[in-house]
């Protein structure tokens, strides 16, 4: 049976007193905890191994580590006072795509650039839906533009995704998974050369963003066909339905193209419901008439 250590009794209680909680009752295997308004047990057994699969996890971690770490943990934000701190919060930070609702709650305040689509760029300090969301003021502080954060930002999303690879969609052809449990790797877009084998600068990518740990993207090939095109649709399409039916959160259920030249251009379809089954009518102009000349699916 795995057990606490004293001093991860003592770590964790700090943690979260530092997240707003307390220790409700402890043993050797079991914290059990009282936080907002939810009760939670940190088991011995599975909380060490979700702390150490986090890739800013210390070999020796202290009471901020063990904070920061906890909050990603219970999608609970990192305490301001972390944030803050530059030199401890960089390891933390991320890129990370959020709606347009965003504006709207009590995120608001948040550094933005628009993305695409609707979808807005923020940088992110952890990770979950409740995370910290850097504003001018943390970058006031640190000297910082929010063009500099977010390289590092982004370089840190790298290192993460990079050893996760990316992986084949069964059935749909040349389509591309890139995925993380935890990452944020709906802002893969922003690496894609990095991270997508056949990435090709001169034709770029069609890509999707269907939730927040995930991108479906499709190298574009010259004359490869509409093919995987299709099916890098359907599988979004499939995605959407999935969300409505589990009351899932969607964070898009549009196809983008990143074009060569850096544009991202949302590819106009029309969804259409017959008898029950949902099929795309593509309009063959504009992006996509575009990107179906170089697939060699249509002529000038």
């Amino acid at each position: 049976m795995e057990v606490f250590a004293a001093d991860d009794l003592r770590l964790i209680g700090h943690a979260v007193t530092m997240l707003g909680g307390a220790v409700v009752r402890s043993r050797d295997d079991l914290i059990e905890i009282r936080l907002r308004d939810r009760r939670i047990e940190l088991s011995a057994k599975t909380i060490g191994p979700q702390l150490r699969i986090l890739t800013e996890w210390p070999e020796m971690p202290g009471v901020a580590s063990v904070t920061a770490g906890l909050a990603c943990v219970l999608n609970e934000p990192i305490p301001d006072a972390l944030v803050s701190d530059i030199d401890f919060i960089r390891p933390w930070l991320r890129p990370q795509l959020v709606s347009p609702e965003e504006l709207r709650g009590p995120r608001r305040a948040m550094c933005r650039r628009e993305a695409f689509g609707a979808l807005l760029l923020a940088i992110s300090a952890g990770r979950g839906p409740r995370c910290a969301l850097l504003t001018t003021k943390h970058l006031d502080a640190w000297g910082l533009t929010f063009e500099e954060v977010l390289m590092i930002a982004t370089d840190n999303l790298t290192s993460a995704l990079v050893p996760a690879g990316v992986h084949d969609i069964e059935g749909s052809a040349g389509v591309l998974a890139i995925a993380h449990d935890i990452e944020p790797a709906c802002c893969a877009y922003l690496v894609f050369d990095r991270l997508c084998p056949g990435f090709s600068p001169a034709q770029g990518v069609v890509f999707a963003v269907p939730d927040e740990q995930t991108t479906l993207v499709l190298p574009v090939v010259d004359g490869g066909g509409a093919e995987g095109v299709a099916g890098l649709i359907q599988a979004t399409l499939s995605w959407s339905a999935d969300a409505e039916s589990t009351s899932s959160d969607m964070l898009s259920d549009q196809v983008f193209w990143l074009r060569g030249e850096g544009t991202i251009e949302r590819l106009p379809m029309t969804q259409i419901e017959e008898q029950g089954e949902r099929r795309v009518q593509l309009e063959a102009s504009g992006p996509m008439g575009e990107l179906l000349r170089i697939l060699g699916e249509a002529t000038e």
